[in-house]
């Protein structure tokens, strides 16, 4: 669980620093807003996805 956080904390902030440094001068509040859910959500998505084959090899399952 703990490894869920800091990889979902990680990508969080790194998509963050990303909108803070190109997109938040921009004027398209919508493609913003739409970043900005995305970044949420694939923060949500993108660890489990990562995480899973690994957790299944430390358990010898098979995925």
């Amino acid at each position: 669980m703990i490894l869920f956080l800091l990889k979902s904390t990680l990508s969080l902030a790194i998509l963050l620093a990303l909108y803070h440094f190109v997109l938040s001068k921009e004027s398209t509040f919508r493609f913003n807003r739409f970043y900005l859910l995305f970044a949420l959500i694939s923060t949500l998505i993108r660890p489990t996805q990562i995480l899973s084959p690994i957790y299944l090899k430390t358990m010898n399952l098979r995925y």
